[in-house]
């Protein structure tokens, strides 16, 4: 369960970063934004993400990292199209 949550909120980090509101999404892409946290939970990159987030510090992200599996779905958030 603890692995659940920490992924979770991985997931919410990035989309902070990149200037996406999580819960409006969640609220809004119900099914894409479910699928797109099943996709983090099986992520095998988790390492490589934190070091991402860790070396850009407070700096927003502009684009979702080359390897991520939901990079299309949180560039559409940050774009507001619905998925």
């Amino acid at each position: 369960m603890a692995e659940v949550a920490r992924r979770s909120e991985l997931m919410n980090r990035v989309m902070a970063r990149m200037g996406i509101d999580a819960a409006a999404v969640a609220c809004a892409e119900d099914m894409a934004c479910y699928e797109a946290r099943i996709k983090c939970l099986a992520c095998i990159m988790e390492r490589q993400c934190l070091q991402r987030l860790e070396r850009a510090q407070a700096e927003e992200l502009v684009e979702p990292p080359e390897f991520c599996a939901n990079a299309g779905f949180f560039r559409r958030c940050r774009e507001g199209v619905r998925t």
